[in-house]
């Protein structure tokens, strides 16, 4: 589904989604400026269908949510009360008279009370697998203030699930970082045209680590006709430190 200019969601079942993750990652072609980010851990996904569908999100959203401005096949985002941005489309499993909806999984227990409060009288009823509390998880949490912005505090949780995915994804994009600098490592090296020219040799390393956005986790000494490369550990350990972390409030 098209979600803005330039980019595409695509969601999968969960007993299929390292499969469809791995199938995308192989069309991509080493010149294409194409990135996938795994939103499995950061997103929930709540489904609202059935013949009263409309009545219930109408009820806590300000969007015309009626089948004129809001016809099947098509999608935007709207709050599901406090809860925004929430993406909403009519489309899938939640069939012609319902929609499904994303949004930050910090939120998401919230956005399943907004609509279970406000579905009680028009009869809505709880449907599908069983809840991953997991998903809305409640430890961790702790509140943060600081002098330099007085009478202000911020509401924070960790939650395991996206840290776990955040590690994983970051050291994807490092591994296949360096093999695309080592590519360009062995061309300075090369016995027929080498590559020459620093300047040459850092727009090639500049597309490779800006492609993925991890220029800041490498070290780099590029010289004339010559590319060593290591990664920042320090850089590295200090944005694993906040893995997981999810603003839910800000308070002030």
């Amino acid at each position: 589904m098209g979600m803005w200019s330039g980019k595409v969601a695509f969601v999968t079942g969960g007993g299929s989604g390292h499969h469809d993750e791995a199938y995308l990652r192989s069309l991509i072609r080493e010149e294409e400026r194409v990135q996938i980010a795994v939103r499995t851990g950061s997103l929930f996904a709540l489904g609202l269908w059935g013949p009263r569908a409309r009545d219930v999100l109408a009820a806590v959203t300000d969007v015309d949510v009626s089948n004129e401005a809001f016809p099947y096949l098509t999608a935007r985002y709207l709050s599901v009360g406090e809860v925004t941005p929430v993406w909403a489309q009519r489309i899938s499993y939640a069939g012609e008279l319902g929609w499904e909806l994303y949004g930050q999984i910090a939120m998401g227990r919230r956005a399943w009370d907004v609509l279970w409060q406000a579905g009680r009288e028009h009869g809505l009823v709880a449907a599908g697998g069983p809840l991953q509390l997991s998903l809305f998880d409640e430890k961790d949490m702790a509140e943060i203030a600081s002098p330099d912005y007085p009478g202000e505090r911020l509401i924070v949780c960790r939650n395991p699930l996206p840290a776990a995915e955040r590690v994983r994804k970051r050291e994807e994009l490092l591994v296949a970082s360096e093999k695309a600098l080592l590519k360009i490592q062995a061309a300075t090296t090369r016995p027929r045209s080498p590559l020459r020219g620093a300047a040459n040799i850092a727009l090639k390393v500049g597309a490779v680590l800006g492609r993925r956005k991890v220029g800041k986790h490498f070290t780099l000494t590029i010289t004339e006709d010559t590319l060593a490369f290591a990664r920042n550990q320090a850089a590295i350990a200090a944005e694993a430190a906040l893995d997981g972390f999810l603003c839910l409030a800000h308070l002030g």
